[in-house]
């Protein structure tokens, strides 16, 4: 049970967003919508699978440097998983800003008091993250695209019955898809690759042995972390004032993200509003038209 303990702590240091239970109910006096997200595909870790992620990886846009490292992870890999395939209706400026700022995340989860855990940006494309439970890590993006993202990750796991830290490493691949409106339910599909290794063979030992407990974790977080995302796609979309008020509340978040996070919940709300009024034969919505369910009684 305590080596259990100890590889998901590792792995949690590594990923400690997915481990994040996402369950608001109400945002404030008005109902929020289901929350709702689709598993369009399973999880798998065939080798069937692996050898399809191991080719579509962009190692060929790559400086040398970075590829060296994603291939040393590559090569000596203990684990492999592609997550379940994930469609959703948040709206893509929404998803577009989260994936681009996590500490963002992080401070609406530290408002919402879901979790204390803290991530830090080092450097433009690099985090560090703290658990507060000797689970610490490190992310850097190494190739982003507008649907990819390669990342890297560092992660350990200390606890005063260890005599050393517990270390792993991963290479993680975000593939994210836009659908045709017109083709499909989803705004957003998304998927991860995720290969993962630890220098120490009894942990990686330890971790085959427990890969389909720890495998059904990181499935369901991720399809958690994509609900967060869904939810709070709803909250601009229904519930501007509660956002603007947890904006305000975040802390380390950088001043202009904090800016940006408002522009996105305000373009989201009119574009959302718009179409609204648009459906009820309104074609050039005013101000007050677009505010008018959020204004109290007039007297």
């Amino acid at each position: 049970m305590h080596s259990f303990r100890v590889s998901m702590g590792t792995i949690s240091a590594l990923f400690a967003v997915c481990w994040l239970l996402v369950s608001p109910s109400r945002a404030d006096d008005k109902q929020m919508p289901p929350i709702k997200v689709d598993v369009l595909q399973k999880g798998a870790s065939t080798s069937k699978v692996m050898e399809q992620a191991l080719a579509d990886l962009p190692l060929d846009q790559l400086p040398a440097e970075s590829r060296q490292r994603v291939e040393t992870v590559l090569k000596n890999r203990s684990l492999f998983r592609r997550l379940p395939t994930i469609g959703m209706g948040a709206d893509p400026a929404v998803y577009h800003y989260f994936t681009r700022n996590p500490e963002a995340a992080v401070g609406v989860w530290r408002v919402m008091e879901i979790s204390q855990f803290k991530l830090n940006q080092t450097a433009p494309m690099q985090w560090k993250g703290d658990a507060g439970d000797g689970s610490n890590g490190s992310i850097e993006i190494l190739h982003r695209t507008a649907s990819r993202q390669l990342l890297l990750c560092e992660g350990e796991y200390k606890s005063p019955v260890l005599p050393k830290p517990i270390k792993a490493q991963a290479v993680m691949h975000l593939r994210t898809d836009y659908p045709d409106k017109a083709q499909s339910n989803h705004n957003i599909v998304h998927d991860v690759d995720l290969f993962v290794t630890f220098p120490s063979q009894t942990v990686e030992t330890v971790a085959k042995v427990i890969a389909p407990v720890s495998n059904s974790i990181a499935d369901k977080n991720f399809r958690e972390l994509s609900m967060f995302v869904e939810f709070m796609s709803t909250a601009m979309h229904t519930h501007p004032g509660w956002v603007e008020q947890v904006v305000q509340r975040m802390d380390g978040v950088k001043t202009d993200q904090k800016e940006e996070f408002l522009k996105v919940a305000a373009t989201v709300f009119v574009a959302s509003r718009k179409n609204e009024l648009q459906q009820n034969g309104v074609q050039n919505a005013s101000f007050e038209d677009l505010i008018a369910p959020y204004q109290g009684p007039k007297r």
